[in-house]
């Protein structure tokens, strides 16, 4: 059939079963209306600006003629219609000499509708297997090759990287910024000033992407060190000189003689981090701390507490009244953030002591603070041996008593 001829007999017979009369008299809700239906029986879009231009209701060239695609949608929504309402009628686009081939012509094209969405509908779900596998088969492992030092310390690593072509990045644990590795490093270095527990690994795109490395720079005793708030330089401090009545209490004129600006809001952390052979998972703690007010412009002080695994830790922090808002609890994989829990348990009046008890009996954690429970719930992913103790102040802090001991307080692994 001339292409010409197909045309106009196809808007002839769109126009008839569509049922709103000449469609010189069609207003915009008209062709609205028309692309919807006409998209319901044939899944293809043709807006209702190019069916103005099909109908002459926008000029356009005279040699004008739609894609192929959107005059099959077109006969495919004529025929629909015809078949629904008009069985025994001839469709116009059927001429009496040649109905029987119309009729062929309008299934075909029918045919090839289904045909190129079932094709379609194929050919992503191909994809998505594709990009499944290959995904799969992205994978990037970091070997820990040694360590130089006790403290500070230097670790040396390997990479073993497949079917990644995005930018490699390597992340300390340290909350550094992660480090760029080109394409053909395979050995590499990485210094680490503070003592700690820190779990390094390869990320790309901003996500995980290898095993996590535990790098861990022990102290084996109980070290202290200050730093001004939001600041990175560091100052290590001797915990025996700063410890008055049973108590250890970093008092003003020692950070001064130290050089220090006691005029600035200083954090003060103090931490012990050795081999213990006891397993994360199960074990008991008690801190007597304080972290009274002082001059320092800080309305939200804050007082962290952490519990270091070789596999992963847990860690909680303290606030004045007023500034739950910036708690957060973490209990190896699970995070429980202010914003979506009730943590106001968390918030209490730190210039009195306070006593803070944690208990891990197999991975189902209890917090109380003066002897009345703030919380409780479980994680699935085991924090390994247990290795370290990490509490940060910001301020002044003051430690009475720190211990923390098997359940059955048989082993008693750390204690100030």
């Amino acid at each position: 059939m001339p292409e010409k001829s197909r045309y106009k007999q196809v808007i002839e017979a769109v126009e008839k079963n569509f049922q709103r009369g000449e469609s010189t008299n069609w207003r915009n809700k008209d062709f609205d209306d028309l692309s919807k239906a006409i998209f319901s029986t044939s899944h293809i879009l043709i807006s209702s600006a190019t069916l103005k231009r099909i109908f002459g209701k926008v000029q356009t060239a005279k040699d004008y003629y739609p894609q192929e695609s959107t005059l099959d949608a077109l006969e495919l929504y004529a025929n629909t219609i015809e078949n629904e309402f008009t069985k025994s009628q001839i469709s116009p686009i059927e001429n009496s000499n040649n109905s029987g081939e119309k009729k062929s012509i309008l299934k075909s094209n029918q045919s090839y509708v289904k045909a190129a969405v079932l094709i379609f509908t194929m050919s992503i779900i191909v994809a998505l297997i594709f990009i499944y596998f290959y995904k799969q088969q992205q994978t990037a492992h970091l070997v820990l090759l040694k360590k130089e030092g006790d403290y500070p310390a230097t670790f040396y690593f390997e990479t073993k990287i497949s079917h990644i072509s995005d930018s490699v990045f390597f992340d300390k644990g340290d909350n550094s910024k992660p480090v760029y590795l080109n394409k053909n490093t395979k050995k590499f270095n990485a210094y680490f000033s503070r003592p700690g527990v820190y779990y390094a690994k390869l990320i790309c795109n901003k996500k995980e992407i290898s095993n996590i490395t535990t790098c861990i720079v022990y102290t084996n005793e109980w070290y202290a060190s200050v730093n001004y708030f939001n600041h990175d330089i560091n100052a290590s401090i001797q915990v025996n000189e700063n410890k008055k009545d049973s108590c250890l209490n970093f008092s003003l004129p020692y950070l001064s003689s130290i050089n220090l600006d006691t005029n600035r809001l200083i954090n003060l952390q103090l931490e012990n981090i050795k081999s213990t052979g006891v397993n994360g998972d199960n074990f008991k703690s008690e801190f007597v701390i304080r972290n009274p007010k002082t001059k320092e412009p800080s309305l939200c002080r804050s007082t962290a507490f952490e519990l270091l695994g070789t596999e992963g830790n847990i860690k909680f922090n303290l606030v004045y009244p007023g500034c739950s808002y910036w708690l957060g609890i973490k209990l190896s994989e699970k995070n429980f953030k202010a914003i979506d829990y009730d943590v106001s348990g968390f918030t209490v009046d730190l210039s009195k002591w306070k006593k803070i008890n944690i208990t891990n009996s197999n991975k189902n954690v209890s917090i109380t603070l003066d002897g009345n429970k703030i919380f409780e719930s479980n994680y699935h992913q085991s924090i390994g041996e247990i290795v370290g103790i990490n509490i940060l102040f910001n301020g002044l802090g003051m430690v009475k008593s720190i211990k923390a001991s098997s359940l059955d307080s048989k082993k008693t692994f750390f204690e100030y």
